[in-house]
């Protein structure tokens, strides 16, 4: 993916994203095709682990990571082999066929991590750990860092606007990204069983009154 943005023109930061909390927000979280987007580039690591002075679960900072089953990252610092890991770390993180909403769980945000948001190869915002770090200490009365060596949190992030893909890129430190798991399909199947259930016990009551 190739932005078009002039150069001589200071790209705008993208509005603050909704934050969902320093936790993963459902049973589980995963990498992001396995959470059902359309991505390319990029490491992903499964079964998550660890990789000292590498990268991190999400989750290591500010809360469980045993919810993360599968994580992508991405670093220009990173090898381009890392054993356990599918793909190529060291390139950047591709996200397509976006309809103006991209939500993830952001591990380990320090400032080196940027998120830059497209519509078709036009670059319109951008967004990195120290606008973020920012946006959690307002939001949470926190004193967290976003500089070298401190990596404090994780935050899981809903990003809303007019885009259609984003690439993730990170100039050192690891940018690790994970999202909430897609239900199986027999789970919403017995999600629809029970609440078809539920429907034919309260039809049942009214017709017994």
């Amino acid at each position: 993916m190739s932005g078009t943005a002039n150069s001589a023109l200071e790209v705008p930061t993208a509005d603050d994203p909704e934050l969902l909390g320093f936790e993963c927000i459902s049973a589980e979280c995963v990498d992001l095709a396995s959470g059902g987007y359309d991505v390319s580039g990029g490491g992903v690591a499964d079964p998550s682990f660890d990789s000292s002075n590498e990268f991190l679960t999400p989750g290591s900072d500010s809360s469980d990571p045993d919810n993360t089953t599968s994580f992508n990252m991405t670093s220009e610092q990173l090898s381009s082999s890392i054993e356990d890991v599918d793909g190529d770390p060291s390139t950047a993180i591709d996200v397509t066929g976006l309809d103006g909403v991209f939500s993830f769980y952001w591990g380990s945000v320090d400032e080196f991590n940027l998120i830059q948001f497209f519509t078709g190869d036009r670059l319109i915002s951008e967004y990195g750990g120290s606008d973020l770090t920012a946006a959690v200490n307002e939001e949470y009365g926190e004193n967290f860092s976003a500089t070298n060596d401190n990596y404090e949190f994780d935050q899981y992030v809903s990003f809303s606007g007019d885009f259609d893909s984003v690439q993730l890129t990170s100039g050192n430190n690891a940018f690790e990204v994970a999202t909430a798991a897609v239900p199986e399909p027999a789970t919403l199947g017995m999600l629809g069983l029970g609440l078809l259930g539920m429907g034919f016990a309260a039809r049942r009551r009214r017709s017994e009154r």
